[in-house]
Order: C-alpha cells, then sequence, then structure tokens
C-alpha cells in the first residue's frame, strides 16, 4: 500500500528590522508581503527599547555605550525588578508605546487590517547572549563574560 504524505504548508517571515523609519510605510509593506505572519518591524538601530524594565542600566552617550551599574545606591532597583518577578508582573517588564512607537504602532495596523490570512505575529527581541555581550560591565568587560582568572584550573 502506498503510504501519502500531507505537503508542508510553509508561512513567509522576515527578520524584524526594516529600511524604512516612517511606521505607515513599514506597516504597508509588510502586511502587503506578509498577510499570514507579519512581524513587529523595528525601526531603529538601537537596543534601547529593549532594556525597558532591566535594573542599574547607564547609557554613556559620548561612548555610545550601555553599562549594568549595580552599585549599591541602585540597590532598591534590584530589589523592585525581582519583586516585580516573583509577583509575576508582566506588565511591569512590557515595552512601551514611548519606547517602542513602532511595535505598538504595528500592532494597531494589524487590528486595523485584520485579514482571514493572519495566523500569527512574528516578535524579534534580543536574547540573552546577545544582550550579555552588548551590555558592559562597568570595566568595559561584556555582561555575560564571568569568567575569573583565579578559577581557572591549571594544567600540569
Amino acid at each position: 500500500m502506498k503510504k501519502v504524505f500531507a505537503r508542508p504548508k510553509f508561512t513567509a517571515m522576515m527578520m524584524g528590522a526594516v529600511p524604512y523609519r516612517d511606521m505607515d510605510k513599514a506597516a504597508e509593506v509588510v502586511l502587503e508581503n506578509f498577510p499570514e505572519a507579519p512581524c513587529l518591524p523595528v525601526l531603529t538601530r538601537g537596543i534601547k527599547w529593549m532594556l525597558e524594565g532591566i535594573p542599574c542600566i547607564f547609557i554613556d552617550r559620548e561612548k555610545r555605550q550601555i553599562y549594568m551599574a549595580p552599585t549599591p545606591e541602585r540597590e532598591e532597583e534590584i530589589l523592585e525588578f525581582y519583586e516585580r518577578y516573583d509577583e509575576g508582573d508582566l506588565d511591569y517588564f512590557a515595552t512601551t508605546p514611548v519606547t517602542a512607537p513602532f511595535y505598538h504602532g504595528m500592532l494597531e495596523k494589524i487590528k486595523e487590517n485584520r485579514t482571514p490570512e493572519l495566523k500569527w505575529v512574528v516578535f524579534h527581541t534580543a536574547g540573552p547572549v546577545l544582550l550579555g555581550d552588548t551590555l558592559k560591565q562597568m570595566d568595559g568587560k561584556p555582561c555575560i563574560y564571568f569568567y575569573k582568572q583565579e578559577y581557572m584550573i591549571r594544567g600540569e
């Protein structure tokens, strides 16, 4: 007996970065070309919008660098962060329209122009390795870097 296999049905998707700075133009292009799985476009080259809610961030505009500065004076920020986490307060960690207007603008466009083809909305953000490598400790090392010389196992 011959086995019959269902053919996979793929959906086109795209990366979040777009070559537009105009929300309406970006939305038009994305919705026209990706009706089943539109992405929330990123209209900026920066990462500040991904850092909302993360405690102890220090932005050095002159050096164009973002640091984690967990100093004793900023202990309250860390406590607030973990209290909100323990409470399951997801709204505290949400990206706001002020920080990421392109995400919220696109969600509104999708709601206004919802089509029967729509299956899901694609959301892109940085993962822990990218953020850990991008954010620096105050000594300039990436935050993900935690290797200490004294912990090195020396071979014979």
